[in-house]
Formats: C-alpha cells, structure tokens, sequence
C-alpha cells in the first residue's frame, strides 16, 4: 500500500514540476536549486557532478537561462537529499 501512494506522490510531483516549467517558472526553480545546494555547502562543480551534469548547465539552471528536465530536476533534488516536492514547495511560497 505504501508503495502505491509513493507513486502517485511521484507523478503529481511530476505533473507539478511539468506545470512549473511550463507557465514559466524558470527564474524560480534556479533560485530555489541555489538556496538549497549553498545551504547544503556544496559548490556549483560539487553539485554538478554529483548530479552528473557539467557545472555549465547547472549555472544556466541557476540563473534562469534554461529548464532542466524533469529527470534532471529529480535528479538535482536527490542530490540535495531532496524530494522534489520540497523543492515545488520552497517555489510555491
């Protein structure tokens, strides 16, 4: 049972990150990624390649110039020892 309400909490998360870059949220998901990964102490190279992406398109997230992908997002989240849902919430307040 708990495995199932796991995965409706990972598809409405999905719908919601979906939504998110979709109406234009991009500015929002960079800053949020930032707040988090310098609470955590981790360089923007740390986080990158723990993330496995290069620390160029982690600085374009950051600052708006482009969307993550929804598995890149996941990924960004669960290097930070995130759910994505903490991450929508921080950008919903």
């Amino acid at each position: 049972m708990l495995e199932t309400f796991d995965m409706f909490d990972k598809i409405e998360a999905y719908r919601k990150i979906k939504s998110i870059i979709v109406m234009g949220g991009i500015m929002q998901i960079g800053k949020v990624i930032r707040e988090f990964r310098q609470s955590n102490g981790l360089s923007q190279r740390q986080l990158a390649k723990n993330v496995g992406i290069s620390n160029t398109y982690l600085s374009d997230i950051e600052n708006g110039r482009t969307t993550p992908s929804v598995k890149t997002f996941a990924k960004i989240a669960r290097a930070l020892t995130l759910d994505c849902n903490e991450i929508i919430y921080k950008m919903e307040l």
